[in-house]
């Protein structure tokens, strides 16, 4: 999968944000697109999904809230609290729309591999995945660079950034929030 930035990319865009939403795309090919919301300082995943009943919505959010909460309940003291975490779907010509909201500070890489594994095992082949043809080492090392920026702090901005799939290629679009 091709790296590439937008082209409407700002200038005071930190490179480490545009990084960040680039592997997370490339690590977790079931995520269709990846949204930074500066007014709250959180990640939306979204998730497409075919063939799915709203019941099955209903029991993967119900699975998801145990897991994450028995997640965080084993975490040490003095990890940040989790300040944003919902999950929300809705229909959209003939698709259903999952999307997973958290906040950057008190998330971590293992935390994405438990929602990931969640959606994969609850959902199954509803997930629109975006397969990769050839699964090399930098696929596998997209995991240590997420982890790694998401322990610094990532030190995201007051833009909205955006990252998608299209042709192969993740393209990462930033937006600027007016004031």
């Amino acid at each position: 999968m091709e790296r590439t930035e937008g082209e409407h990319r700002m200038a005071d865009m930190s490179s480490e944000q545009v990084n960040l939403l680039i592997s997370l795309l490339i690590r977790f090919p079931h995520v269709s697109a990846v949204h930074y919301e500066p007014s709250d300082r959180s990640l939306r995943f979204v998730y497409l999904l075919k063939d799915v009943q709203r019941e099955e919505l209903h029991r993967f959010a119900d699975t998801a809230k145990v897991h994450l909460q028995a997640f965080h309940s084993i975490l040490p003291p003095t990890a940040p609290e989790p300040q944003v975490a919902a999950i929300q779907h809705e229909q959209s010509e003939g698709l259903w729309v999952l999307q997973i909201r958290r906040d950057v500070l008190s998330l971590s890489y293992e935390e994405l591999n438990l929602i990931n594994e969640v959606v994969q095992q609850c959902l199954g082949e509803a997930v629109i995945c975006d397969t990769m043809e050839n699964m090399d080492d930098e696929y596998f090392d997209e995991g240590m660079a997420i982890a790694a920026l998401l322990s610094s702090g990532g030190g995201f901005g007051d833009e909205k950034l955006s990252g998608f799939r299209e042709k192969g290629r993740v393209l990462v679009f930033s937006t600027p929030v007016k004031s």
